[in-house]
């Protein structure tokens, strides 16, 4: 998959830099979660080697260009995520069921 990182800033999340995800979630200091394309339901969980010590982060926000085998994790930082870059990494996923 292709990840890439991003912050709560204005360059990265442009009118959307309020601190709240896509599905409502307020940001706190410490998060880890990505953003991930609509076939990954909220709740959806991910596990990214070499982010959040390997342990799973679940999927909470959305992104414009964030389409196909795309993943985008969260950083505290613009510097951080710039210094992520891009990566091709083989990320571990675990879908949820919709229970109706």
């Amino acid at each position: 998959m292709r990840v890439t990182a991003y912050c709560p800033c204005t360059v990265c999340c442009g009118r959307f830099a309020e601190g709240r995800t896509a599905n409502g979630y307020v940001i706190k200091h410490g998060d880890h979660f990505a953003a991930a394309p609509r076939k990954y339901p909220f709740g959806t969980e991910i596990i990214v080697p070499k982010y959040n010590g390997d342990k799973p982060i679940k999927v909470i926000d959305r992104g414009g260009s964030i389409k196909g085998n795309r993943l985008d994790v969260f950083l505290p930082s613009h510097t951080l995520a710039a210094k992520w870059g891009v990566k091709y990494i083989d990320v571990k996923v675990r879908t949820i069921r919709q229970i109706n």
